[in-house]
């Protein structure tokens, strides 16, 4: 008898040793809602919000026929949630080109942009995603002002929602938004980006 009890209790010690027994996570499981506490979220009340639908409505590229697969509806849209409510999102799988206008004066875009949960989750195999911000109809050399890559599957600090702020020059009328594939093949399968709450600022 004392031999089966020190079976069992050692059975229930390696079990809790790898995560709980019977919550269906191990250790570095994630879900739909995480974010990246290091990531500095701004909700500063001089930022102006931009409008997404002409926005959405130039997308180019070869991404835009998964938009209305992937989003809810087809309408191209979904709600994310963020370190400062729930935001508005583009959907733009790489390769995706996103026009977006300027307001004159504004020295500052600041714009979240992440990969959907589910490209890296579960079944989903994304090679990664980078995402740039350029200078629309500039010269090559003076095009590119932001770039990050996000490959979630092997960063988990790339998981959620992130948020960049990028300093615009003086007379900036348009940037370009692009999600480009982050593998060196250029695989785009899985590639299930977005960009959120866009918002201009008169710069620090």
């Amino acid at each position: 008898m004392l031999q089966r009890f020190l079976i069992v209790a050692a059975a229930v010690l390696a079990l809790t040793s790898c995560g709980r027994a019977g919550d269906g996570k191990s250790a570095g499981d994630t879900t739909a809602g995480d974010t990246t506490p290091a990531v500095q979220f701004r909700n500063d009340a001089n930022l102006v919000p931009l409008p997404l639908p002409p926005i959405l409505e130039s997308a180019t590229g070869i991404g835009v026929q998964y938009i209305e697969r992937i989003s809810p509806g087809g309408s191209g849209l979904i709600s994310q949630e963020s370190p400062i409510g729930t935001v508005q999102a583009i959907i733009a799988p790489a390769a995706t080109d996103l026009t977006v206008e300027i307001p004159s004066g504004s020295r500052e875009l600041i714009v979240a942009f992440g990969m959907l949960p589910p490209s890296y989750t579960n079944t989903g195999t994304t090679k990664g995603v980078c995402f740039i911000v350029e200078l629309d109809g500039a010269a090559p050399a003076e095009r590119e002002l932001w770039q990050r890559c996000l490959r979630p599957i092997e960063e988990e600090g790339d998981r959620g929602m992130q948020e960049a702020s990028v300093t615009l020059p003086d007379g900036t009328g348009r940037v370009v938004l692009r999600t480009l594939s982050a593998a060196a093949s250029g695989e785009l399968s899985w590639g299930w980006s977005y960009w959120a709450n866009p918002r201009t600022g008169p710069g620090s």
